[in-house]
């Protein structure tokens, strides 16, 4: 059988100081993820065959810091990343919203969310298929049951 573990990055600096995209880990996140990697040393709750990670520099730092833990190497994988936020990488939330609005995933889901961005329905299906593609076992060295 097959176990999926999938473990959240640690607060970004995108999230502290308000902008779109990702600048990394916060002070925090790497605490954060420093908290983890202790806890998954001293418990051995997970037993891992593969660890595998977005290419998002908040989650290859998550990753990192924790791999130890599980005695793993992390494997990038480019379609596990958050939405793509295209033109507005980088912006103050307020003028991503000025410029781009608050995008509606729930009355429009395929509408990018900036140019050269992704739209919720692309993010959705790009992510689902990488799972499904790590959970049959399409992944060099995964396992599926």
């Amino acid at each position: 059988m097959t176990q999926l573990y999938l473990i959240r990055h640690g607060e970004s600096m995108s999230a502290l100081q308000g902008f779109v995209g990702d600048g990394g880990l916060s002070p925090l996140g790497i605490v954060q993820a420093q908290r983890l990697h202790d806890r998954l040393a001293a418990t051995k709750e997970i037993a891992a065959d593969v660890l595998i990670t977005s290419t998002f520099p908040r989650a290859v730092q998550t990753t990192e810091i924790i791999a130890p833990a599980l005695g793993l190497t992390p494997l990038l994988d480019d379609e596990l990343q958050e939405l793509r936020p295209g033109r507005a990488e980088g912006l103050p939330i307020q003028t991503f919203r000025d410029r781009y609005g608050v995008p509606n995933y729930d009355k429009r889901p395929f509408l990018p969310i900036a140019p050269e961005g992704e739209s919720w329905g692309q993010f959705m299906l790009q992510v689902a298929t990488a799972l499904e593609r790590i959970l049959c076992g399409y992944y060099p060295f995964s396992k599926a049951s």
